[in-house]
């Protein structure tokens, strides 16, 4: 009840305030986030080494591309992993 049930209802009362207005508000949030997602892409450049040490410092390069994404909506994050992990397991950012 207290995992799930209450705060269930509590979103639903928070989303149902107000004649709906913050579920309207993000059911236009995700609308815009869909349409404008197939434009959005990123370019990087390669490393300048395959391998690196533990504490060894790399500098990474990338370029966001936002097109008519509203960039407001955007975060941009670097998530890594040990090259064992695949990016499945211990990941970090």
């Amino acid at each position: 009840v207290e995992m799930f049930y209450a705060p269930a209802a509590a979103r639903a009362q928070a989303l149902s305030s107000e004649k709906y207005a913050a579920a309207n508000e993000l059911a236009s949030w995700r609308r815009e986030v869909q349409e404008g997602w197939h434009g959005l892409y990123i370019s990087a450049k390669p490393l300048a080494t395959n391998t690196a040490r533990i504490g060894q410092a790399l500098t990474i390069e990338a370029v966001l591309h936002p097109r008519d994404f509203d960039v407001k909506n955007l975060c941009v994050e670097l998530v890594y992993s040990p090259e064992e992990d695949a990016l499945e397991h211990n990941l970090h950012r």
